[in-house]
């Protein structure tokens, strides 16, 4: 996802048999005296070299979520030009960087509040006051204010702390940049596509945190046009970039497909892929 952690798959890999290897790819500079990368080509040749230090060669499956399916995209297209045996490519409910042309810094800080919240289940109230006096408050005071949040919510390790979402958020700030800057290349394969059943238009229907994200942009004309036209598309953009893309539906939303019970229906999907 955009801040670059991997907690958000821990409940997927549980749907899986232990003999089932996973390999996840934690972005650089969430760990201590590490740099955030500010391109996706840079970040695909770094997690190239990691993946390569584990299996040197193909056959590959690169599979990711959100912002994962870009980097797992750009990863795979450039395994594919060195001749490597690509097996299976599948992304997980991911957006073309085309519909990330809108985000400036007050969005950004809402979005990665949202994504924070929506995939550890904070709940709304929690994180209102900090969404909705976002634009007056400093970056400083917004990061202490949301620390507060997480620590009541209990979601993270006693090892984390005030630094560590900072770290985090600029992980998250550079990811969006770098995403904004990416102009996907053409991929001559195969593209597996799953997507959240409940789309963007959806959303506030069972997510209460996307709710008070949209409110902050309810008057922005761009926006909306944006939203609509995510809502309509049912690859997402992908099919303009994939030589051949299949698309099936998740039960939940953005956040939800990841967790019980929808994460079952997930899990089943990725295994037929898996085990064909």
């Amino acid at each position: 996802p955009g801040d670059g952690q991997l907690f958000c798959y821990t409940d997927l890999i549980k749907e899986f048999d232990k003999t089932q290897p996973f390999y996840g790819l934690q972005a650089y500079g969430i760990e201590k005296n590490t740099t955030p990368l500010d391109s996706i080509e840079k970040m695909a040749a770094k997690y190239i070299e990691a993946i390569r230090s584990v299996q040197p060669a193909g056959p590959y499956r690169i599979l990711g979520f959100s912002m994962g399916g870009i980097l797992a995209y750009e990863i795979v297209r450039y395994l594919k030009q060195a001749n490597e045996k690509i097996e299976l490519l599948m992304l997980i409910d991911t957006i073309t960087p085309h519909f990330f042309s809108l985000h400036d810094e007050n969005y950004i800080f809402i979005n990665f509040v949202r994504e924070f919240a929506g995939l550890n289940g904070i709940d709304n109230n929690s994180v209102l006051t900090i969404v909705q006096d976002a634009e007056a408050l400093s970056e400083e005071q917004r990061l202490n204010l949301f620390w507060q949040c997480i620590q009541k919510a209990n979601i993270l390790s006693k090892e984390a702390d005030l630094e560590y979402l900072c770290r985090v958020y600029q992980v998250y700030q550079k990811n969006i940049l770098a995403i904004k800057n990416y102009k996907p290349k053409p991929y001559d394969g195969d593209c597996i596509f799953l997507r959240a059943a409940h789309n963007i238009e959806a959303h506030e229907n069972d997510d209460p945190v996307w709710e008070l994200w949209a409110k902050a942009f309810e008057a922005n004309e761009k926006t909306q046009n944006l939203i609509s036209e995510i809502a309509n598309n049912k690859m997402l953009g992908w099919d303009k970039y994939c030589n051949k893309i299949y698309a099936h539906d998740v039960p939940g939303n953005h956040f939800t497909m990841l967790r019980p019970p929808h994460v079952k229906v997930l899990a089943e999907k990725i295994k037929n892929y898996l085990n064909p």
